[in-house]
């Protein structure tokens, strides 16, 4: 298929972007986050609460869905200004760990608080970004370029990965953990700046405004598609489901089994990998068979882990190592049908607001997913119980993909 140079040259910056959000990601969430928590002595409750906090202001993409489709020929920079003062949040989070030091207690609390910002701006860009994207990436060639910007981002997180471990290492070694990621979240805010420079020369083919009332009819148009609401059903049950395991899984690792944050890096590492070396088979399949069938294949290959590391002995490495890796794998799968299917299902003349209430819908339920997980993980004394709820969560949003 023919693509002139301006798509061309900005589908290639969208990648670039997407790759320095990944090292935000890779760097300022994810399992560093949850060390970052533990140095700080929070407790599994405490842990519950960040894991549900994304999902508890979600419903911020409504306001922004409304706003992108009101100013239609300022959807770019609604994106851009909203995604750079999220990331910048993690200035104002390194500063005040930094200043914190060893002795305060008002950190935490004033933590999530900024957390909780974070987030909600980091909504606020979604919507925007989404119906963006769904016009920018042709449709003949989404899954085979979905598959190779995500190899490349995975292994730009990879890399990512890797020296954040290390350097939180030598950190720790040398007494200084929470300055460690003091400095680890200044980084976060740099690389945020980066991909605010980056979107400001990314190409906006625009969309026309109907200059929409904010009623009922505008904001449920997009459930009237049954194959959105299918895609919605599997989503608020999926996310439910990684709640009440993801963040406690990395709690395990670094609590429980006493790894180093290089270790834990290692974990990441080899589910990059197996993310990269898959990315591009998936897309291959998924314009081949349908995405539909790869979502299947990889949600069913996706409950097999935390059975294994519920499971699995403390002094089992390499099973462990397994975990990460088959998470990997199919997650990469899984990720990319999840976000071609999004943008197949959106209504043309409501993307925007469709990917708000996408999810807006699983907002409430995956919050209270988290906050119960954390405090039953207190109750329990072990994850152990954790995991094994994660699969059963997750069962019924087969039912769902048979339907889409």
């Amino acid at each position: 298929m023919y693509l002139n140079i301006r798509t061309r040259l900005s589908l290639k910056i969208a990648t670039a972007e997407t790759a320095g959000n990944a090292v935000f990601a890779a760097i300022a969430l994810g399992p560093f986050m949850t060390g970052f928590l533990l140095a700080w002595g929070a407790t599994d409750l405490q842990l519950g609460l960040c894991a549900a906090l994304p999902y508890g202001v979600a419903f911020v993409q409504l306001i922004a869905a409304y706003c992108v489709d009101r100013f239609a020929g300022q959807r770019k920079w609604i994106v851009v200004c909203t995604g750079l003062f999220a990331r910048g949040t993690f200035f104002l989070i390194a500063g005040l760990a930094w200043w914190a030091g060893y002795s305060a207690t008002w950190f935490l609390p004033l933590f999530f608080v900024l957390y909780a910002l974070f987030h909600a701006l980091y909504h606020a860009s979604g919507p925007g970004w989404t119906a963006w994207m769904a016009v920018l990436v042709p449709a003949q060639i989404r899954g085979r370029y979905l598959g190779v910007r995500n190899r490349i981002v995975d292994a730009t997180g990879l890399i990512a990965m890797v020296l954040a471990g290390s350097a939180l290492d030598a950190f720790r070694n040398a007494g200084l953990e929470r300055q460690g990621f003091s400095m680890l979240h200044g980084v976060a805010g740099l690389t945020g700046v980066a991909c605010f420079l980056l979107l400001k020369r990314q190409y906006d083919p625009g969309h026309s405004s109907r200059l929409p009332q904010f009623t009922w009819g505008y904001l449920l148009a997009s459930l009237k598609d049954v194959r959105f609401r299918c895609l919605a059903g599997i989503n608020l049950i999926w996310l439910a489901g990684l709640t009440v395991y993801t963040p406690f899984a990395e709690a395990h690792v670094i609590k429980n089994m006493h790894w180093s944050f290089k270790g834990v890096s290692a974990l990441v590492i080899v589910s990059t990998l197996a993310s990269v070396l898959a990315s591009r088979y998936w897309g291959k399949l998924s314009d081949r068979i349908s995405a539909k069938r790869v979502m299947g294949l990889c949600m069913a290959g996706l409950l097999c882990v935390p059975l294994l590391l519920a499971v699995c002995p403390m002094d089992h490495v390499w099973l462990v190592y397994g975990c990460w890796g088959v998470m990997g794998l199919f997650t990469s799968g899984y990720g990319l049908t999840m976000f071609g299917l999004t943008l197949e299902c959106l209504p043309a003349d409501g993307r925007a607001m469709g990917s708000a209430l996408l999810a807006t819908l699983a907002g409430p339920v995956v919050a209270v997913a988290g906050l119960l997980a954390g405090w039953g993980a207190e109750l329990a004394g072990g994850y152990g119980v954790l995991f094994i709820a994660s699969i059963v969560i997750r069962i019924p949003a087969f039912l769902f993909l048979k339907k889409l």
